[in-house]
């Protein structure tokens, strides 16, 4: 079976290995690494959280819907206090899928900078994760 993780991973490792960004990709780079972050972090849900209520299966549901990186770390900090991850650096992709790739009031060309924050963001995150599930099999 296919997972968050498997096809997050493969969208990583095409955004890790564009040997020549240009400025015409900024966006998709940006918008694809908050996409890559959101599935990683749905993948732990996925495996970890423990929805054995009907509150906390409600809340599970509405996670794994939600297109917001912001929700899945503060939910996961809230239901996985030993997950391990550089909030404030994956935090900084939220947002991009939906500003970078349609039009709207908030709606703007990325820049350098933000090609920057998205592959420090991504990188954290798929580290974060891959640590995250190493260590579990091994316990």
């Amino acid at each position: 079976m296919n997972t968050y993780y498997d096809y997050a991973y493969n969208s990583y490792l095409h955004l890790i290995n564009m040997k020549d960004i240009q400025p015409y990709s900024y966006n998709s780079i940006c918008a694809e690494s908050q996409s890559v972050c959101e599935r990683m972090l749905k993948y732990i849900v996925e495996l970890f959280v423990n929805a054995n209520t009907d509150s906390s299966a409600i809340a599970y549901a509405d996670i794994l819907r939600t297109h917001s990186v912001k929700r899945l770390l503060d939910y996961l900090e809230a239901e996985l206090p030993d997950f391990d991850i550089n909030y404030d650096t994956v935090v900084r992709v939220n947002g991009y899928y939906f500003e970078v790739r349609y039009p709207s009031e908030n709606s703007y060309f990325a820049k350098r900078r933000d090609v920057d924050i998205s592959l420090a963001a991504v990188r954290s995150c798929v580290a974060s994760v891959t640590e995250y599930i190493n260590q579990r099999e091994e316990s």
